[in-house]
């Protein structure tokens, strides 16, 4: 993200230099004043147009640049886990879902079956708990 703060920050000061250059224009009269074209008048109100064309610029572009900045945020929030096993990707390494959780959270996990994997892996303590009716079956 700090990538996305300096071209903010480095955005802002270009749009402020060219403010100031607007300015500097109107003032100095540069193009007389370097290339020795005829001079020309003061216009202030020309001056003020122009530095509101460039504050409704800068405010649009910052305006994008915040809805960049979010999306990334939120496309950086994305983790990868993997449709069969469920470890999830972080930089390249394939860790437990529980061990990525415990790390992000600092939640402390206890392992236990669900009744559906307790149908699929031990289908005669699921079938006897059925059956006693510790188990109800929708």
């Amino acid at each position: 993200m700090k990538y996305i703060k300096a071209i903010k920050f480095a955005s802002l000061v270009g749009f402020g230099i060219i403010m100031t250059l607007f300015w500097l224009n109107e003032l100095l009269d540069l193009p007389h004043l370097l290339l020795g074209a005829p001079p020309s008048p003061v216009n202030y109100k020309e001056a003020a147009v122009e530095t509101l064309a460039v504050i409704a610029a800068a405010s649009v572009f910052m305006l994008i640049a915040l809805r960049l900045e979010k999306h990334i945020k939120y496309l950086e929030g994305l983790t990868v886990i993997c449709s069969k096993c469920k470890k999830v990707r972080i930089q390249n390494q394939w860790i437990p879902v529980d061990q990525w959780l415990d790390g992000k959270t600092g939640v402390v996990f206890s392992h236990g079956v669900c009744y559906e994997c307790l149908r699929d892996l031990y289908p005669e303590e699921y079938q006897y708990l059925v059956e006693t009716g510790k188990i109800v079956q929708n």
